[in-house]
Parts: C-alpha cells; sequence; structure tokens
C-alpha cells in the first residue's frame, strides 16, 4: 500500500465518521436524554409537557401546538392548535404556569393575564400595545401591559 492509497482509505474513514457516526450520536444522545426527562414524542414529533396544576393528576400537553395562555382567576385557557384553535381550561394559576415553563425562552408574559409562544409571533402594533399572533392566517390580538412592554421589545427585538 502506498502513501497515496493509504491517505484515500484514512481521508474516507474520516469522511464516513464524520457523515455517519457524529449525527446519529447526536440524535441517540437526544432520545437518551428525552427517555430520562420523560418526555415522549408524539407523530410529529412534538415533545409531551406536563403541568403540574392544583388537580390531582398533571395535565398532558404538546407545548408546539400552544399558542398562548389566557389567565381566569384560578385556571389558565390554553389555546391549542387543534383543527382550528380550542380552549381548554385548566386549573392553575399563570404565575404558577409560568414558573414552570421558565426555562423555555418562546414563552413569555406579556400581561398580567397572558403568556404567549414566540413562534406564532407575526407582528406588534404601532403603539407597541398589543402583539399578533398568527395560526392558520388567523390574527390574535394580545394585549401587551407597560409592566411587560420593555421586556417583549427587547426579546422580540433579539428574535428578528
Amino acid at each position: 500500500m502506498n502513501t497515496l492509497e493509504y491517505l484515500e482509505l484514512v481521508t474516507g474513514g474520516t469522511l464516513m465518521f464524520i457523515l455517519i457516526y457524529v449525527p446519529l450520536s447526536f440524535y441517540a444522545k437526544n432520545l437518551y436524554q428525552e427517555a430520562i426527562a420523560g418526555k415522549p414524542r408524539n407523530e410529529e414529533g412534538n415533545s409531551r409537557f406536563e403541568l403540574k396544576g392544583a388537580g390531582k393528576k398533571p395535565f398532558c400537553l404538546y407545548l408546539e401546538n400552544v399558542v398562548f395562555f389566557k389567565a381566569d382567576d384560578n385556571y389558565v385557557d390554553i389555546s391549542i392548535i387543534a383543527e382550528g384553535i380550542k380552549i381548554v381550561p385548566v386549573r392553575i394559576t399563570i404565575s404558577s404556569l409560568e414558573k414552570q415553563l421558565y426555562h423555555l425562552p418562546q414563552f413569555i408574559r406579556v400581561h398580567r393575564s397572558f403568556m404567549v409562544n414566540l413562534n406564532y409571533f407575526k407582528r406588534i402594533d404601532n403603539k407597541k400595545s398589543f402583539l399578533y399572533l398568527t395560526v392558520n392566517q388567523e390574527d390574535y390580538k394580545i394585549p401587551i401591559s407597560k409592566k411587560y412592554q420593555k421586556q417583549t421589545l427587547n426579546l422580540l427585538n433579539h428574535m428578528h
């Protein structure tokens, strides 16, 4: 085996390692971490999240399908994409919900009664007092309170 054949063999092996083994190892690591975290996925690949509210059993939902949360006293109405928008009331306060979702940057509090999923963000109005979320070509107008306005605008500016 001469030097050229040896280099072709080494280069081919390295290339195969990079193209096959590395992506597979990242995929396996991701699956393993999800298995440990107990977050099974649905057919679309969305991970399940368990909300721990005031009820006896945790409420499970796929966060990728959540458009926004709206507080209603000790309940939160969850707007979920399911053949249009479906509203699901859950016994939990919005502040408790915010604490459970603090590690997910796509969910932000924009009002004392609203948390939104920024993945559905479309635009903000001229006076910066309303946020528009879009689902299936339908806009949802969400108020932004003065308390959360600066934080919301900073996040939106960093996104776009």
